[in-house]
């Protein structure tokens, strides 16, 4: 296959915290000719909710949490909804909650600006509205992903950020 002709990826796969291959394919910038080399950030996006939810479900079987919880056992600062919202209405994307991107054109604030993890708390704290009763629906919500990515962090205690070591204790399938 023509490297030029498939997705770009910038990839590290690692064993037991030893290197075994590292790697970048395809191009930073198409109209400048810049290849990805690797220290290119990509913006992974929603591609991160898939990893959100095995984490939890990981962290479900632990006995760290339940995705039966009710999101206000882990992200006290919610407001009460109408009715309970659990992780695994979050996890499934039908807990009904706003999405906090929406919330944020609503309140006039760009998406294009900075803003911070903080902001997006802020804002959801205060809108106690919900789109639709849990499982009602079924909607798209990076606001279910935030709420399940902190529910897990809170359950493990410290930052998920560096994943890779959790994954080599026995989770391998």
């Amino acid at each position: 296959m023509d490297r030029g002709h498939f997705a770009r990826a910038v990839v590290a796969v690692t064993r037991n915290g030893a290197k075994l291959h590292e790697g970048a394919y395809g191009m930073a910038d198409l109209a400048h000719g810049i290849p990805l080399d690797r220290r290119s950030v990509l913006r992974i996006g929603s591609q991160t909710k898939q990893f959100t939810v095995l984490l939890a479900l990981l962290l479900e079987a632990e006995g760290k949490l339940s995705l039966d919880d009710e999101v206000h056992r882990h992200a006290p600062w919610l407001p009460r909804y109408p009715n309970p919202v659990t992780l695994r209405h979050l996890a499934g994307n039908t807990g009904g909650l706003r999405d906090f991107l929406e919330i944020m054109i609503w309140s006039g604030l760009s998406l294009g600006a900075p803003s911070s993890r903080q902001t997006a708390r802020d804002l959801l704290a205060r809108h106690d509205e919900v789109n639709f009763p849990p499982q009602e629906q079924m909607l798209y919500s990076n606001t279910g992903s935030s709420c399940c990515r902190k529910s897990s962090r809170r359950s493990l205690g410290a930052a998920t950020t560096n994943c890779s070591a959790r994954g080599s204790q026995g989770h391998s399938g």
